[in-house]
C-alpha cells in the first residue's frame, strides 16, 4: 500500500500561465508551490496522479468556455515545474494495457478528459484503486472547479483527502471559498505545502 500518492489537477499552459487562453487568476502565484510538490513527490517516490483537459476543436465545452486546453496544442502542455521525467498519458478511453505495470514503470500518470471531473476518466477509478494510498494530495487548478470536483469525488469514494491550500488557485474569490466550505464539509483537510514537504 501507498502512503501518499499526489492528485494534480490541470496544472496546463492555458490555466497556469497569464497568458493562457483560459488563466486562472493567481495561478502564477502558485507555480513554486507546483514545482515543490512535484520534486518532492519525485524524491520520495510518491506516484503523481495528473488530470489534463484534452480538447477536441469542436468540443461543447466552447460554447460555455472560451477555447483552451485544445489538443496537441501548446496551451494544453503541463507547465514544466508539474512535469516529471517517467511520464505516460492514458487517453479518456478505456484502457488496452495492464495498469498495474504502467504504475510500476511510472512516476507520473497524466489522465485526460473533457469535463471538469478527472473520474470521467474510466481508468481513473481502477488506478486509485491499483495505487491503494492512505493519503490523496490534492493541488492544481482551478479551486472551484476541477479541484473541487475531484476532491469530492474522491471523498465520495471513500478516499483520504488533504487539499493543499496554498497550491491551489480559484477562478472567482467567491467560487474559491465556498469549494473550499463544500470540500471542508465533505472531510477533506488541508494543509500548506510545507506541512506536506516537511514532514
Amino acid at each position: 500500500m501507498a502512503r501518499q500518492v499526489f492528485v494534480d489537477i490541470d496544472t496546463q499552459a492555458d490555466f497556469i500561465n497569464d497568458d493562457g487562453a483560459l488563466a486562472v487568476p493567481g495561478a502564477m502565484s502558485i507555480r513554486d508551490n507546483l514545482q515543490k510538490l512535484t520534486q518532492y513527490a519525485l524524491a520520495h517516490h510518491i506516484p503523481i496522479i495528473a488530470s489534463a483537459d484534452a480538447h477536441p476543436r469542436d468540443d461543447k465545452e466552447f460554447e460555455i468556455f472560451p477555447p483552451h486546453c485544445v489538443q496537441d496544442t501548446p496551451g494544453q502542455k503541463k507547465i514544466p515545474e508539474t512535469c516529471a521525467h517517467q511520464a505516460a498519458t492514458v487517453k479518456n478511453a478505456p484502457f488496452q494495457h495492464n495498469l498495474q505495470a504502467l504504475i510500476d514503470k511510472t512516476n507520473q500518470i497524466v489522465l485526460e478528459k473533457q469535463t471538469f471531473d478527472v473520474f470521467s476518466n474510466p481508468n481513473t477509478a481502477a488506478l486509485l484503486k491499483a495505487i491503494n494510498a492512505d493519503e490523496h494530495i490534492v493541488y492544481g487548478v482551478a479551486t472551484d472547479y476541477c479541484v473541487k470536483a475531484a476532491a469530492l469525488s474522491l471523498l465520495d469514494a471513500g478516499y483520504n483527502v488533504t487539499v493543499v491550500s496554498d497550491a491551489i488557485a480559484a477562478v472567482s474569490e467567491e467560487g474559491g471559498k465556498e469549494a473550499i466550505a463544500l470540500m471542508r464539509e465533505n472531510g477533506a483537510v488541508f494543509k500548506r505545502t510545507q506541512e506536506i514537504i516537511g514532514r
